[in-house]
């Protein structure tokens, strides 16, 4: 089994990868029903008032799931550190899981009989994975399994209805996966989703990720997506990533929830700590509401984000402030 991601981002080979990590992601699609995934303690649900003083956290809590980072050490009690916020946790996480994930399915097809095969990581830790003959469906333990020295993954992942025609890929993902990485909180994510996803033959690709709830869990905080719709399209010439996103966002953080929009599409290159453009809309009870524009990616510039504040929900927003990204980082 190969053990090395040495696919470049944009290629195809790595696109059916980040198919598989943002299905793992992105909670219960398809037939799936409603509540939370099993094992992680839901946050209050109730809408919350979007007001001058919470405008921040509103703010960043609703970019969280979609492009945001995790925590740093500073989220777990007790302990303390000077180091920046961990940057596109849930991708790491997600690309730690699709590397076994897809490379066990990929190997399995043709294999008539096959039996669950445990084989160690390259680092420590062993992944054991029982996968069906034509590589459409399977389940995959992570043995405190480490790829990369640094990242530790335990858990577990199960696909079903795998296909991909060499354009279009498509299938239904379920997750109860932590990892780790030296010098952050463990991040926990459970749930499940489904993806459908076409890329061209110079890998530009078009992604719809779609469901009914996920959880993760990092540090002393909770959050899940509700009823949720998340679509990127990359230039892979460019490096380029454009995202919409639409969800009801609960969280520890907030004590409630609020319903997320994205206005403007979200610009941002890959490689980026943030985005460089976008309009997202979080709304709370009355229609109160934050507006987040986008200004830049600088992460410690100030005046790289404006957020306006609708208190009232009459349609005109009241307040406007210029925030860096290190702030909401904080959060």
């Amino acid at each position: 089994m190969l053990r090395k991601f040495n696919a470049a981002r944009g290629s195809t080979p790595y696109r059916r990868v980040a198919a598989l990590l943002f299905a793992f992601l992105w909670g219960c699609g398809g037939g799936g029903g409603g509540g939370g995934p099993a094992g992680l303690t839901p946050p209050p649900s109730t809408p919350v008032a979007v007001t001058a003083n919470n405008a921040t956290r509103v703010s960043a809590t609703a970019l969280k799931p979609a492009v945001g980072g995790g925590g740093a050490l500073t989220t777990v009690t007790g302990l303390e550190t000077t180091a920046a916020p961990q940057t596109r946790a849930v991708t790491l996480a997600l690309l730690a899981v699709a590397r076994d994930s897809k490379t066990q399915l990929s190997a399995s097809q043709g294999v008539v009989g096959a039996t669950a095969q445990t084989t160690p990581c390259a680092v420590s830790g062993s992944v054991t994975a029982d996968i069906s003959a034509d590589g459409s469906s399977g389940t995959i333990t992570f043995n405190a399994c480490s790829d990369i020295a640094g990242e530790t993954l335990s858990g577990s992942a199960s696909a079903t209805g795998v296909s991909f025609d060499g354009s279009r890929f498509r299938g239904n993902f379920r997750i109860d996966v932590t990892f780790t990485v030296t010098g952050f909180a463990p991040l926990r994510m459970v749930g499940d989703f489904s993806i459908d996803e076409t890329c061209n033959t110079s890998n530009d690709c078009t992604s719809s990720f779609t469901g009914t709830s996920l959880g993760a869990q990092q540090g002393n905080e909770t959050w899940f997506i509700t009823n949720f719709a998340i679509n990127e399209a990359l230039v892979y010439s460019t490096q380029n990533l454009t995202v919409t996103f639409n969800y009801t966002v609960s969280s520890t953080a907030l004590n409630g929830s609020v319903a997320v929009t994205t206005s403007t599409p979200v610009q941002m290159q890959t490689s980026a700590r943030h985005p460089y453009a976008g309009v997202v809309v979080a709304t709370g009870t009355n229609s109160s509401k934050a507006r987040l524009t986008v200004i830049g990616s600088d992460p410690t510039a100030p005046g790289q984000v404006q957020i306006e504040v609708d208190a009232d929900g009459n349609g005109v927003y009241e307040s406007s402030t210029l925030y860096s990204w290190s702030t909401l980082d904080a959060l």
